[in-house]
């Protein structure tokens, strides 16, 4: 007779671009506390797992340190969430990284489709630093508030970053937009597996079918609030590349000439190496 496997457990963690949701990763990954983790990550550009985390790699497999996987799933998350579930005898938990400009909420739906995997959480990270202005911009507004709207539990991260009138009026406003989910202060998206399993909402399947129709409109009541479409097409509103730049640079220069981009680049990663 073949055994039956339990379920795996997954966490989901979603959020916008620079929220900080691969610091996150990279602190849970730090402390898994003797648990095996398989995590499936689909960054907008590259995969950013910490370096000193990476003890091999294979094809799209990276082995992380502390008995962990990391598989980038790209366009097809089916795959490889069948993968993991294949490979469930090995591993304790499942983390799920999104790309900054998806909805957690199609993960969501299609984690409980795979048989073996069971989601427990879905935890959406919100900069705490850079809230306002994106509820207030007519092109990623829609996305952030889905996104916040699709939380079990949600991160303020960068606290650190704002005045505490300002915490006390996000805190506020993400009450609005999800009136039953906690919320948890951060800086450095620092918060424990522990921490994450307590403070989450338990998601129902009358709380995923209402997110698919979350309107903007009504969630966010701030004056001078954007219109926004109610179609959700990432692919068309933003864009990627990778730059390689060989020989010497002069930061200073790079960062005035990334500033003169403005409001047409959301977010930009240097990895530099001093040869010296």
């Amino acid at each position: 007779m073949t055994a039956i496997l339990n379920n795996l457990p997954v966490v989901l963690v979603g959020g916008f671009l620079g929220s900080g949701k691969t610091t996150l990763l990279n602190h849970l990954l730090r402390n898994t506390d003797g648990s095996r983790v398989a995590v499936l990550v689909n960054d907008f550009g590259d995969i950013s797992i910490d370096a000193s985390l990476i003890e091999s790699a294979e094809e799209n497999i990276l082995h992380i340190a502390g008995g962990c996987m990391c598989c980038s799933y790209g366009n097809d998350l089916v795959a490889a969430l069948r993968q993991i579930s294949t490979k469930r005898d090995l591993f304790d938990r499942v983390l799920i990284e999104t790309s900054g400009v998806s909805l957690p909420y199609a993960i969501a739906c299609t984690v409980p489709l795979i048989a073996g995997l069971e989601l427990k959480t879905t935890v959406v990270v919100v900069d705490s630093y850079s809230l306002w202005s994106q509820l207030d911009d007519p092109l990623i507004s829609d996305t952030v508030l889905r996104q916040i709207a699709s939380a079990n539990l949600v991160v303020l991260n960068k606290v650190d970053r704002i005045l505490v009138s300002t915490q006390e009026a996000s805190l506020s406003q993400l009450k609005k937009i999800c009136p039953e989910t906690e919320v948890y202060a951060t800086t450095r998206s620092e918060i424990s597996w522990q921490e994450i399993c307590e403070l989450s909402s338990q998601p129902s399947l009358r709380q995923l079918s209402s997110m698919s129709s979350i309107s903007p409109g009504s969630l966010f009541v701030r004056p001078g609030f954007g219109k926004t479409t109610e179609g959700h097409d990432p692919a068309a509103c933003f864009d990627s590349c990778t730059l390689e730049m060989p020989g010497r640079y002069d930061f200073a220069a790079l960062g005035k000439a990334l500033i003169r981009c403005g409001s047409d680049l959301l977010r930009a990663k240097v990895i530099a190496m001093n040869k010296e």
